[in-house]
């Protein structure tokens, strides 16, 4: 046991021993070493007298020694102080101390434990090239050669016979046959064999013996256009619609309406299609359907002349036809009256007129008249059969600026 530089320089003392039939434990007596002793200084002289101090014994000298490990160490005597004899107390008995387990060396503790035995290593034959080429491929099946190839004799084989596929059945054997299915097919053959007959007699007997007939198509009656306008108008125009319908004749106008005028002026326009002039009967009767209530086509002619009057308000159409000869002008003002009645008068019209009001009797100059004023300014339908002419006009201004250029 080594002790530091402070616990060489401490005073050693002795420990009191126990007294005999105690139980208290002894304390070892540690380990002194030796050391020369400290100068001591002068004491001064004192005139008081004290006590001596005790006297303890000096510890003997001992040399460093190295206890091996497992002795045990003997239990210390310590003297005990000079005590009188009815103080001190009996000394217990000294307890034996156990050795010490030995310590692990250095080496034990950073041992390594030794690696696990490895299986043992089981030597394989080497394998042949033959016998691993055996081991890949499959067994050949047996070839069945001809006894010719063999050289020798062969049992003969059984050949399989084809399985035959199964019969299918029809419809017609699984359905029950009635007896009006023979029926249905006689009578279908007897109209195939009549209606062969009769063709061939149609077409072929008949042309031979008296000859063919030819149906001859109706002729198209093209209409000759002459202008009523006996003064020239301030414009004139030809329109061709695809078909006579309102929808054609409406678009047509309009798109000429484009072209403008000046105020108070007419525009003549002829319209016509593929065939030429458009019948006057036709050309109302698409614009406006309630007129063909009335026929007119047994009173007037077909050739007819349109027109266009410009003002502030908007462009108004109109047209004059001419009634033919012999025809009472009296009858077709009666079956005029009809349009009184009319409700579908738009269509003469290139934009909207509004609501109209009832037809009313008129006069202009010396001419009577009839008119429906439209809500839209100037929309008024006018119409009048001056001498030979029948005048109809989709506003009233437009109708009195056309009689000048009719003569009237």
């Amino acid at each position: 046991m080594v002790m530091d530089n402070n616990s060489q320089n401490q005073p050693s003392r002795d420990w009191p021993s126990a007294p005999s039939g105690s139980n208290q434990p002894l304390r070892p007596k540690p380990t002194v070493f030796s050391q020369p002793p400290r100068p001591q200084p002068p004491t001064p002289p004192v005139n008081q007298t004290k006590p001596a101090a005790p006297s303890y014994p000096t510890a003997p000298s001992m040399t460093k020694s190295v206890i091996p490990p497992g002795t045990v160490t003997p239990a210390l005597s310590v003297p005990s102080p000079s005590l009188p004899a009815d103080r001190q107390a009996p000394r217990p008995p000294m307890p034996s101390i156990p050795p010490a387990p030995p310590r692990p060396s250095m080496p034990s503790m950073l041992s390594v434990p030794p690696p696990a035995p490895r299986a043992p290593v089981i030597p394989t034959p080497p394998i042949s090239p033959s016998a691993s080429m055996a081991r890949q491929l499959p067994p050949m099946p047996p070839l069945n050669l001809p006894t010719s190839q063999l050289g020798g004799p062969q049992e003969p084989r059984e050949i399989p016979k084809p399985i035959a596929a199964p019969s299918r059945v029809s419809m017609s054997e699984l359905s029950p046959k009635k007896p009006i299915t023979k029926f249905l097919n006689t009578l279908l053959i007897g109209l195939v064999v009549v209606g062969g007959i009769g063709s061939l007699t149609y077409f072929v007997i008949l042309p031979t013996f008296f000859g063919a007939k030819t149906g001859t198509p109706a002729p198209v009656v093209s209409v000759k256009h002459s202008s009523f306008f006996v003064n020239p108008a301030a414009a004139s125009a030809e329109i061709k619609v695809p078909t006579l319908s309102a929808l054609d004749i409406t678009t047509s106008l309009q798109n000429e309406a484009f072209k403008q005028l000046a105020d108070q002026q007419i525009k003549e326009v002829v319209v016509s299609d593929k065939n030429g002039q458009v019948d006057f009967n036709k050309f109302l009767t698409a614009l406006a359907p309630a007129l063909s209530a009335i026929n007119l086509s047994s009173a007037l002619e077909s050739d007819f002349t349109g027109f266009m009057y410009y003002d502030s308000n908007g462009v108004w159409p109109g047209y004059v036809g001419k009634l033919k000869a012999n025809v009472d002008a009296n009858a077709v003002k009666q079956a005029l009256m009809q349009l009184s009645s009319a409700t579908n008068l738009d269509g003469l019209y290139l934009a909207s007129p509004g609501i109209f009001q009832p037809f009313k009797d008129g006069q202009y100059k010396n001419y009577a008249t009839r008119y429906s004023a439209g809500s839209k300014t100037g929309a008024s339908l006018n119409y009048a059969i001056i001498g030979d002419y029948l005048v109809i006009s989709t506003s009233f201004s437009g109708f009195k600026a056309v009689l000048p250029l009719l003569g009237l």
